[in-house]
């Protein structure tokens, strides 16, 4: 897909519009009660959903975010890692060939990102 078709597709599923920068980065945020930012990435004709989920300096936290990430069971496909030290982030990347389910992708994502929002925040 065109970044064109992307930035489409995207802000059709996200009902926000999404415009790519010159880096290939958009970004939404969703949920007022608990804010999360959603950022996507377009590299190579495939986009990238990627959320900051918060700290998860807890020894506790970091074994759940390990075992979620076993054959992507607690994470609906995505993946979680950690970046600055203790930050977690997850990660989905949709390329092409899977673009025309991409609203069914983006809610998985979403589902998988504000559950582990919420655990964090906890």
């Amino acid at each position: 897909m065109t970044e064109s078709e992307w930035q489409q597709a995207l802000s059709e599923v996200t009902s926000q519009p999404i415009l790519f920068d010159q880096n290939g980065l958009a970004g939404i945020v969703v949920n007022a009660d608990l804010p999360l930012y959603i950022g996507f990435l377009l590299q190579d004709e495939r986009v990238t959903a990627f959320s900051p989920l918060g700290p998860a300096g807890d020894p506790v936290l970091l074994q759940a975010l390990l075992q979620a990430n076993h054959l992507w069971k607690g994470t609906n496909g995505a993946t979680l890692s950690l970046y600055d030290g203790n930050q977690a982030m997850i990660a989905m990347r949709v390329d092409s060939e899977s673009a025309p389910g991409v609203d069914a992708r983006y809610e998985t994502f979403l589902s998988a990102a504000m559950a582990w929002r919420q655990r964090l925040a906890a």
